[in-house]
């Protein structure tokens, strides 16, 4: 997945939707999009959810179900919420939650939700910190959970640093919350001294 990723999945903690790893009482938090997937609707969100729960190919669908309500305790979610991720993480319920009576749009509107209301929730715990990375690649409707997190993050101790392509525009630009950093391309000195 990439450097950042591989560094911080051996400290790795639950936060919804994004890999993490602590570090001094501070969340951190990485989602990375790749241009593959940039029409399948929260792909980026729907991984980091299964790896920050610590699914293994090998888990049956019991255990992953115990996973995920294991990392949502962190912020201490509501039964639906833990229904809602479920689904969204094609994760059968039956016997161990109620079935969600939703239409589709009602549905989509209580999955988002529980996405922010769970970043709320850690952030009130701790500080987080979240990079997004290749924005230009994300769909539609990670984008739009991505534009909740960043008019939510102005209330709480987040700091959410986005990378993106300068023909992306992000809709949350010209806000008094955001800060706009411009980085040049490395030159090969530059890049082999990274590496």
């Amino acid at each position: 997945q990439g450097i950042l990723y591989d560094a911080y999945v051996t400290l790795s903690e639950p936060l919804v939707g994004m890999a993490i790893g602590t570090t001094v009482g501070l969340l951190f938090a990485v989602v990375m999009t790749h241009s593959r997937f940039a029409e399948q609707a929260l792909y980026p969100i729907i991984i980091e959810l299964e790896h920050a729960a610590g699914f293994e190919r090998e888990d049956m669908a019991d255990t992953k179900l115990s996973k995920l309500e294991a990392m949502l305790a962190q912020s201490s979610a509501f039964a639906e919420d833990i229904a809602l991720l479920a689904e969204l993480l094609s994760l059968p319920t039956e016997g161990r939650y109620l079935p969600i009576e939703l239409a589709p749009k009602e549905k989509r509107a209580g999955t988002l939700a529980v996405l922010i209301r769970q970043l709320d929730g850690l952030a009130r715990k701790h500080p987080v910190l979240i990079l997004f990375e290749d924005v230009h690649w994300i769909d539609p409707t990670s984008l739009e959970v991505l534009s909740r997190v960043a008019e939510r993050a102005q209330g709480l101790p987040v700091l959410l640093i986005v990378t993106f392509r300068p023909e992306f525009q992000p809709p949350w630009m010209g806000q008094p919350y955001v800060t706009a950093l411009t980085l040049s391309r490395l030159d090969s000195k530059e890049g082999e001294t990274l590496a």
